[in-house]
């Protein structure tokens, strides 16, 4: 735990919002973010160990008779019962995000798609090697994926709440009565074992707050106006965003929050603006990103609206079908990118006089 000294307390919690973040990570941690990790995780484990397990008797069981483990087994049955409770703890807990669908159902839901084909037509499908390996490898593939992003959502929602809880507090601001640094960190709680914050508090305010050479604050913002509230501040001359969104704007629990909203509002200049959420273009809005309104064509340099720059993702999106599916991946960030991006900020800026 990072402990702060006597004269350098941190001031005006209430601004940072950390005990409604708390709270947040705390339900996470002991309602159903928590339950579905587990639930997902085991499914993940329970298919892929049907496949692998055989593998490593001391008699290996022909890769045909593996595999029909795994059709005359209780999976699929498993799998229509996690289908009713995933669906059922979305509405319950008003999880309905599209978001949550991409792992939770959309994976199960292939699953039980697979073994039931199998089910029905087990000779046909089987009906040699090849096929086999085929079908035991998309099985595997969904199996480990849904036991890997399960078992990555209960390490972050158990890191989150311990970081909430321990460090936050000691570390959400420094010297920011004036003007300062903004870390604004959007929080949408519908969608399910989110962790894309982690790397605001965790990354760059532990290595702000160690190097001590820039003011700052965290902004834990639920809603649009307390997203808004930020940007605006005056004495807010420099701004990172994390979280969920677009080129054109953030998700928050009453929806997207867009950075055009602000075109009219005479709001002052800022020095740079990292957008460290995701910055695909989506629809007309992301035509304008926070940068383009707030940040004068000097400083761009030292601001960031874009994901990865990949050469061959690039030239994809030249070809009209496949420029959406082009454009997500191109201009998507993630914990590797970003992480790899602060210590470079904070490397540089420890090395500024």
């Amino acid at each position: 735990m990072t402990k702060k000294d006597n004269h350098d307390a941190c001031a005006s919690p209430e601004q940072s919002n950390i005990e409604a973040y708390q709270n947040f990570c705390k339900k996470r941690l002991f309602g159903i973010d928590m339950l579905c990790s587990i639930l997902f995780t085991l499914i993940g484990t329970i298919c892929s160990a049907l496949i692998i397990l055989p593998l490593f008797q001391t008699t290996p069981q022909p890769i045909g008779q593996i595999f029909q483990i795994i059709y005359t087994s209780p999976v699929q049955l498993i799998l229509v019962l996690w289908m009713f409770c995933i669906l059922g703890t979305i509405l319950m807990g008003k999880k309905w995000h599209r978001a949550n669908f991409k792992f939770y159902v959309t994976v199960p839901l292939i699953l039980l798609f697979l073994t039931s084909i199998l089910d029905t037509y087990p000779t046909q499908l089987l009906s040699n090697s090849v096929y086999t390996s085929i079908w035991i490898s998309l099985f595997l593939a969904f199996g480990m994926l849904s036991m890997i992003v399960g078992g990555a959502s209960i390490y972050y929602i158990v890191h989150g709440y311990s970081t909430a809880k321990s460090t936050l507090p000691h570390i959400y601001e420094h010297q920011a009565e004036s003007h300062h640094t903004g870390i604004l960190i959007p929080v949408n709680p519908m969608r399910l074992a989110d962790f894309s914050s982690i790397e605001g508090i965790s990354h760059l305010a532990e290595g702000f707050f160690k190097i001590k050479k820039e003011p700052y604050r965290i902004y834990c913002c639920f809603t649009k106006n307390e997203v808004e509230k930020v940007i605006t501040n005056p004495q807010v001359i420099n701004l990172w965003i994390f979280g969920h969104g677009s080129r054109g704007g953030v998700d928050v629990a009453d929806g997207p929050f867009y950075y055009d909203s602000l075109t009219d509002q005479d709001i002052p200049k800022k020095g740079y603006i990292q957008q460290y959420h995701c910055n695909c273009w989506i629809n007309e809005h992301d035509n304008t990103s926070l940068v383009d309104l707030l940040v004068d064509e000097n400083d761009r340099k030292r601001s960031t609206d874009t994901g990865t720059q990949n050469c061959c993702l690039r030239q994809l999106c030249k070809y009209p079908l496949i420029s959406r599916i082009g454009n997500y991946f191109l201009n998507t960030r993630n914990l590797r990118i970003n992480k790899k991006g602060i210590k470079q900020y904070l490397l540089e800026l420890e090395n500024t006089d």
